[in-house]
């Protein structure tokens, strides 16, 4: 179920998305869009906005990364017509050797889409408890203080890091999720965040070089991500589930606006309850999600996991050497 209750108020979800990169055509077009019709925003040929990295307006990290696909005549996969051999299905916990069958490795969170609402990770949180099965949680906030000034950044990543191996290596820690999440306006005005891309991409490589990776689960929950591509990225860097929780908010806010519910008054927008426009938002991702995978001749979401199928258009050696380890970049750049 989604819940219908807000989380911000208005001016604040505006102040919010406004810190996370979110513009006026991200919710008046792609959100409205997913929501009412349970289907992206469809543009025409060809791409002519200006590159991110020579761009004069701020862009999100995730415009940096194009996705690479097998260029053929027809995809290797039909995802309308051959969509029965794929699957967004995604586990979390901690992962034995695949030559070592027990019962241990059969104890894991199975979720059907990497698309997590608030209610399904309450969920996933009481599943704490030792009568529940005791999966060991952690939440790590990718938050830090504004007045870390330019170099906050980095000293927060690598302290990021350092707790993330921290909590799996000596706490068992089975689903550790990374959160850029503000309780209220005042840390929104006193915090900034580590971009999701970054942070997951950090803990990912860290994890794997400690060799701790398949120890635990990494879920993102961000209000910086809601188009198919956010979501695309955030899973082929290393995350088994994402949490958009500031994406759900925007569908609630988009619904409650007056000029929705007359557009739905007057037909030309679907009528729908608010749990269905939510639905009709998550459905939308993941049929996008399915036709990335499609285009590289992948069936299940599993094998795209961190994968990097990505090229970097605009982004410098030291960020990938520590975020995107293996990942192209022809020109470097930030």
């Amino acid at each position: 179920e989604f819940p219908e209750d807000r989380m911000y108020e208005d001016k604040t979800a505006t102040f919010a998305q406004a810190t996370f990169g979110w513009s006026l055509e991200d919710i008046g077009m792609q959100i409205a869009d997913m929501a009412g019709s349970a289907k992206e925003t469809t543009y025409s040929m060809g791409d002519d906005a200006p590159l991110s990295a020579l761009s004069e307006r701020p862009h999100p990290l995730f415009n940096y990364f194009k996705q690479r696909f097998a260029q053929v005549t027809n995809p290797p996969i039909d995802p309308l017509r051959e969509g029965v051999v794929m699957s967004l299905a995604m586990t979390l916990g901690k992962k034995e050797s695949i030559y070592k069958v027990s019962e241990r490795g059969a104890r894991l969170i199975h979720l059907e889409s990497p698309l997590l609402n608030a209610a399904e990770m309450e969920a996933i949180a009481d599943l704490a408890k030792p009568e529940n099965g005791g999966f060991v949680q952690d939440t790590l906030s990718t938050r830090y203080a504004l007045e870390d000034g330019p170099t906050g950044l980095k000293k927060a990543l690598d302290a990021l890091c350092d707790q993330a191996v921290v909590a799996v290596r000596e706490q068992n820690v089975e689903v550790l999720i990374l959160s850029d999440m503000a309780a209220d306006q005042d840390m929104l005005d006193q915090t900034t965040y580590i971009p999701p891309l970054v942070a997951v991409g950090a803990v990912h490589h860290r994890l794997i070089k400690e060799g701790l990776r398949m120890d635990t689960g990494i879920v993102v929950e961000t209000g910086g991500a809601w188009s198919t591509h956010h979501f695309a990225c955030l899973v082929g860097y290393g995350a088994n589930a994402v949490h958009p929780y500031m994406a759900f908010e925007t569908v609630k806010q988009w619904y409650e606006a007056p000029k929705t519910q007359k557009m739905m008054a007057a037909g030309k927008v679907k009528q729908s309850t608010l749990p269905e426009a939510q639905e009709n938002y998550r459905t939308a991702v993941e049929n996008g999600l399915l036709k990335i995978l499609s285009k590289m001749g992948i069936s299940l979401l599993t094998s795209y996991q961190g994968a990097q199928i990505f090229e970097a258009l605009g982004v410098g050696n030291e960020v990938i050497d520590t975020c995107f380890t293996g990942t192209t970049s022809r020109i470097g750049g930030v």
